[in-house]
């Protein structure tokens, strides 16, 4: 179980997860992962009932900007051309803009450039490793 220090407390996600649909089934099994150790993590089939209704545009604005204290960025192909993780990527981009911080934390499917997303931030290959054992290297993060 993770330990929530004084600060993650104005956070309510220790981290968010931006990713295509496409790599559903891989995410899926990182969120369980972090679910399991105790992370507050969103991912939006946990979350069914609170998205239900939402004005979806505002309210992925607001967790992927404000809500976590980190967010997994899972780039691909994929990612690159579709609307909502565009949405999802530059609410992220703002937030890491404002705090000058670590918060978004890539991690790659394949080689796709992402708009604003340096070549000098380190990310992790998901080409050599499991969902769980992303999910262990995200624990030790959060």
């Amino acid at each position: 179980m993770t330990k929530t220090t004084k600060n993650d407390a104005q956070f309510q996600y220790d981290v968010c997860l931006s990713f295509a649909e496409e790599q559903r089934p891989y995410v899926e099994r990182v969120a369980e992962a972090l679910r399991a150790k105790g992370v507050r993590v969103f991912f939006d089939d946990f979350e069914k009932s609170k998205l239900w209704g939402k004005d979806l545009y505002e309210y992925l604005d607001e967790v992927y900007q404000h809500l976590a204290k980190y967010c997994i960025l899972f780039v691909s192909a994929d990612y690159a051309r579709k609307v909502w993780t565009n949405h999802e990527r530059r609410s992220a981009q703002a937030r890491a803009i404002k705090n000058k911080g670590e918060y978004i934390l890539p991690a790659k499917f394949d080689d796709t450039p992402i708009p604003g997303l340096p070549d000098t931030v380190h990310y992790i290959d998901l080409r050599d490793i499991t969902p769980e054992q992303l999910g262990i290297i995200a624990v030790e993060k959060v």
